[in-house]
């Protein structure tokens, strides 16, 4: 997958990688990259796949371009309408990376276990954000090693230390205990009495974009058919079953709130991970139009507004900020739909179907995952 990406991108010309050591690289990544239930280098794979669907399908109205012409030397592919036309060349390579070493040599428990355990990486570290620190050097590190491995021989010194930079900030995104964090630093950039939109000449609101679609392609799992949602559910599910179980063992206090005895918890955790951290991501990027979908025509205006976050069911979204509406001029009567929400919303009313009566649904429902602008008139857009 790694291999078609690079080639597609025109990466591969325009950086003049060569092919043996590159193939190299990632078969040794792959191999060595952990064998956690969950947390293998199939995850790897799906998350570098998320990552370039999100970056290469079409979103409406989406027209920014990266404008930089001596940095983008090559370009392959069609990259108009999307994501890709917005970075460079380097900045995509960096995304591609990350998504691949993200989660390298991981070893099938969370930060909170090792700094409990005091296990060695947690004291290299300090205790911060200890597997993703671990992830970014190790991949690198394995990187930069050896001439069999090392693929960047024919960047400039300028673009290894950017390519470097981004990467490793790209992977310290995916510490989930800076989750929310980084997302209001990103509400308060598209909230244009804060930080006024989406600066896309800028390279730091690129890599703010950057850290919102490699977050989203770590835990796309809610937004997936609900087959695949299952296999991954399963997965992350054993995981957290066999650290629950150690902790006991050593005699821990328990950081996973799920036991293999009692599978009826499932369906409760599986809802707050959804309400609490998919959700609101996967919203406010729509907000902000970077998820791909489709508009559609002649708009029933009962479907004009969509539940807020963390609000009941008769409360609703309304655009109320000048740039998003600026945006939607051209959205006029029209409805967004995308296949990533719709799946959020069809996953957590599963979930919900499957709460035993003993144990009622959260109070408040699920992020909405329809989002739509809708200007009425001309008077609604001032």
């Amino acid at each position: 997958m790694a291999y078609c990406l690079f080639h597609e991108a025109g990466l591969v010309e325009t950086y003049q990688i060569p092919e043996t050591q590159f193939i190299n690289y990632f078969r040794a990544l792959e191999i060595n990259y952990g064998s956690g239930v969950y947390h293998n280098s199939t995850h790897a794979a799906d998350v570098l796949h998320a990552t370039a669907y999100l970056l290469s399908e079409p979103i409406p109205e989406f027209d920014h371009a990266f404008q930089d012409d001596e940095t983008i030397r090559v370009r392959k592919t069609k990259r108009t309408g999307n994501m890709l036309s917005a970075f460079s060349v380097l900045e995509l390579f960096a995304c591609y990376m990350a998504a691949v070493m993200h989660d390298f040599d991981h070893p099938g428990r969370t930060n909170a276990f090792l700094v409990a355990t005091r296990d060695p990486l947690a004291v290299l570290y300090n205790d911060r954000s200890v597997l993703e620190n671990h992830h970014a050097a190790a991949s690198w590190e394995m990187l930069t090693s050896e001439s069999y491995y090392n693929f960047l021989g024919n960047l400039d010194e300028a673009e290894y230390k950017r390519l470097r930079f981004l990467v490793i900030e790209a992977i310290l995104a995916t510490d989930l205990k800076m989750h929310f964090d980084i997302l209001d630093e990103f509400k308060a950039k598209i909230n244009p009495d804060d930080g006024g939109g989406i600066n896309w000449n800028t390279p730091e609101d690129r890599l703010m974009v950057l850290k919102m679609v490699i977050k989203m392609a770590d835990i796309n799992g809610p937004a997936k058919s609900w087959r695949l949602h299952q296999f991954w559910t399963e997965r992350i599910t054993e995981e957290f079953f066999r650290q629950g179980e150690e902790e006991k063992r050593l005699g821990l206090p328990k950081t996973v709130f799920l036991e293999r005895d009692h599978p009826e918890q499932l369906p409760k955790v599986q809802l707050s991970f959804i309400q609490n951290l998919v959700s609101p991501l996967f919203q406010v990027c729509a907000e902000a139009g970077l998820i791909p979908g489709q508009l559609s025509e002649e708009v029933d205006v009962r479907d004009a507004t969509a539940v807020k976050p963390g609000k009941g069911d008769d409360e609703y979204y309304e655009s109320d900020t000048d740039s998003e509406l600026d945006d939607a001029e051209s959205m006029k009567g029209k409805k967004f739909a995308s296949i990533i929400l719709t799946n959020l919303e069809e996953n957590y009313a599963k979930w919900q179907a499957q709460l035993p009566p003993e144990n009622p649904s959260p109070e408040e429902p699920a992020t909405p995952t329809k989002l739509t602008v809708i200007v009425d008139d001309d008077e609604n857009a001032d």
